[in-house]
């Protein structure tokens, strides 16, 4: 089977310093056959002027150049991860329209006016604040399955990696509160991604979903799977992959979902 990384990130992404270049050459020592670089666009940000949007020429320069240097060995493709589509969905809209992606990620970092998972500092938050914020964050996921232009939904589970394992609970993962996420996907023929992530930082012990929520997902009739390493560093590309393989064989799939001009190419595992 062709192996893919659909979730990257390069210098152009706030939180990296990786160059696509060393990208590519992992993934081609990891044996893979496309990459797609992914870099953020955190929409809330960007359209309250909190933040800066990405220098999408330069990366378009930098595409250019790994797709001329890597061809016949590595397909490049065009992507990008919309942060927080959900909250101006016509926005998301007309920033897909301005460039021929290959795949586009939605994702869920933070509440609207909130900051990052990754920087809150969760161990100060009582547990009704944190079931607030889980119970914000579902139905932000519920608002991008449902309206928002992406092809693929990312590390669903992205909370629970940032709350001390034994508050956890308060961030409940069960099948009745991930049920509409995963109808609304199946009705839009939206794609979930299996993150690998969390799994070698520790904060989770299995790829994102893990094996129960893949397997509720595939028994409403979930069909389209990616695969996602969400590298900001070259050797994180591809890592965890051979997990995320087993985690979608054992859920009952038999195929991974690839892309090309925003189009679904059926993978056989």
């Amino acid at each position: 089977m062709k192996l893919f990384d659909y979730h990257t990130h390069n210098e152009i992404s706030f939180d990296s310093e990786a160059t696509l270049l060393g990208h590519c050459e992992w993934a081609v020592k990891k044996g893979l056959a496309e990459l797609a670089l992914t870099n953020h666009y955190e929409l809330d940000m960007v359209l309250l002027g909190t933040a800066e949007a990405p220098d999408l020429e330069k990366e378009e320069t930098l595409l250019l150049e790994a797709k001329e240097a890597f061809a016949g060995k590595l397909d490049v493709l065009r992507g990008i991860e919309i942060g927080q589509p959900a909250y101006d969905p016509e926005a998301a809209r007309k920033l897909v329209a301005k460039r021929d992606y290959d795949v586009v990620l939605g994702s869920q970092h933070n509440g609207k006016g909130n900051i990052d998972f990754y920087f809150m500092d969760c161990k100060s938050f009582s547990d009704d604040h944190l079931r607030d914020l889980w119970d914000t964050y579902l139905a932000d996921l519920i608002t991008i399955a449902k309206k928002a232009e992406v092809d693929v939904l990312t590390h669903i589970l992205y909370p629970v990696r940032y709350v001390e394992k034994e508050r956890q609970y308060c961030f409940p993962v069960t099948k009745e509160a991930f049920e509409p996420v995963f109808k609304a996907l199946i009705e839009r023929e939206i794609a979930l991604e299996i993150n690998t992530a969390a799994v070698r930082r520790g904060s989770l012990a299995e790829p994102d979903p893990c094996m129960e929520l893949l397997s509720f997902y595939r028994s409403l009739g979930g069909e389209y799977l990616t695969l996602g390493s969400d590298a900001h560093v070259s050797p994180d590309v591809g890592a965890n992959f051979k997990e995320a393989v087993a985690l979608a064989e054992g859920a009952g799939f038999r195929y991974l979902t690839r892309f090309r001009n925003r189009q679904k190419i059926m993978e056989a595992i």
